[in-house]
């Protein structure tokens, strides 16, 4: 299977931090991945093995390099200079130019990472995500902080679990429930608490008109955490952007659809060489 030459390792920012990342795949093309709030429950270090199954199709099409948000993430630490941690552990591992896929929640840090350094990130796919929230976002997200601050993590999966997986995908994972509420029980409260903290604030709208690079917005018609009106607005603001909405599908989409990764592949392909890599046996 693609996911059997994983890497893990992390990198030291300017300031000391440590950022986790895991690189896999057998594709030529690369393909830098940003993950949602859920790299507050387990960054790439802890969350690999069980990130193995929602990856394989990414695996078998791209050379990919997931990096999640810093080890002790605050809200101190800003998205600016999240964006910043990512471009670091690209050069770091000499991995870019790549198409970037920021999913849900990641894809603030997207857009952020491409306007900055455009030479690293030159396509974005907005996968399921946003530039601000509604009001009903909004008020969503902070209970779920609520949640998370209380260390109520039963009380957490009752109220994340059946947004994110409405269909028969969260049918199976709560027959599974008792095992996934430990599995989703973080190390480190704090990071959860500070990516919801910066989603409930999150507004881009004024940034987006400055984004140069084309970007794919892949939105889930069902989604209710960030609903596709809301993602058509998002598309209307930024200047190379093309929308497709899934019928069908809610929020998880980009992991349950198998349309999904193949429109991220044709649009690595529309735009140009530029992102193959050396081949995937160089990594040491």
């Amino acid at each position: 299977m693609p996911m059997d030459k994983m890497i893990t390792g992390s990198v030291e920012t300017a300031d000391g931090a440590s950022v986790s990342y895991m690189r896999f795949g057998i594709g030529e093309r690369r393909l830098l991945f940003i993950p949602g709030a859920g790299d507050g429950l387990a960054d790439a270090s802890g969350a690999a093995r069980r990130l193995s199954w929602w990856m394989r199709d990414r695996a078998r099409r791209f050379d990919v390099l997931y990096v999640s948000r810093r080890n002790g993430l605050t809200s101190e630490i800003g998205l600016e200079q999240q964006a910043d941690d990512v471009a670091r552990v690209m050069e770091s591992l000499s991995f870019g130019p790549a198409l970037v896929e920021a999913q849900s929640a990641g894809g603030s840090i997207g857009q952020l990472l491409a306007m900055r350094r455009p030479d690293l990130a030159p396509a974005l796919v907005l996968s399921s995500s946003t530039a601000h929230l509604s009001p009903h976002t909004r008020a969503m997200c902070a209970r779920w902080l609520e949640l998370a601050q209380a260390r109520d993590w039963d009380g957490f999966f009752e109220a994340t679990a059946p947004v994110f997986f409405p269909g028969p995908t969260g049918a199976m994972l709560r027959s599974f429930s008792s095992l996934l509420r430990d599995l989703i029980t973080p190390d480190d409260p704090r990071r959860v608490e500070a990516i919801l903290e910066q989603l409930i604030t999150l507004d881009h709208r004024e940034l987006l008109t400055d984004l140069s690079v084309p970007v794919l917005i892949s939105a889930g018609a069902d989604d209710v955490i960030f609903p596709a009106e809301q993602q058509r607005e998002m598309a209307a603001l930024i200047p190379r952007s093309t929308l497709i909405v899934s019928p069908g599908f809610g929020h998880s989409h980009d992991l349950e659809n198998p349309a999904h990764v193949d429109r991220v592949s044709a649009f690595a392909r529309l735009h140009g060489t530029s992102l193959r890599g050396a081949p995937r046996g160089h990594v040491a």
